[in-house]
């Protein structure tokens, strides 16, 4: 072979592996999802046959794209479902029992920055007696306006 063939082939492979490179690095940085950990699990009974469950809970976006929430869902990892309240319903409910609100409720339309730590709390009604929810394990389902999901699971510390 050829000095020149030799050299013209690295130059290629140097070439193919920088696109290469930078198109994995580009689209990892445009992935849109959101990591994050459940920080305190907080619980009312409302009823004896009602429970509201409060999650604090940090998310992370790692893209360079900004998360905005379009549906919410809590649930607990055993399955049962439970109704999410509006921002200004988890405001209302913890100013009225006089429980701390150490961080912002999440609502639809809310959106996370790429490359931004929120600290957030999302409150669920649930229809079933307290007995359990404090140390249960939840799940929180978001759905980005662009049907992107992501979820923020764990239980707490």
């Amino acid at each position: 072979m050829s000095k020149q063939f030799l050299a013209t082939l690295a130059v290629a492979l140097v070439v193919i592996g920088a696109a290469l490179y930078s198109t994995v690095t580009i689209n990892k940085n445009h992935l849109l999802t959101l990591t994050g950990a459940i920080t305190d699990v907080r619980v009312a009974e409302l009823t004896p046959e009602a429970t509201l469950v409060i999650l604090d809970f940090t998310a992370q976006n790692p893209s360079a794209v900004g998360f905005e929430v379009k549906e919410l869902s809590v649930e607990r990892v055993d399955g049962a479902r439970g109704d999410v309240l509006s921002k200004a319903e988890a405001a209302r409910f913890l100013e009225y029992s006089k429980l701390a609100m150490p961080n912002p409720a999440l609502g639809i339309g809310d959106r996370i920055k790429g490359g931004e730590t929120a600290k957030r709390l999302i409150a669920a009604r649930f229809d079933a007696p307290a007995a359990g929810f404090a140390t249960a394990a939840y799940r929180i389902h978001l759905t980005h306006i662009e049907n992107t999901d992501a979820q923020i699971e764990g239980r707490k510390p």
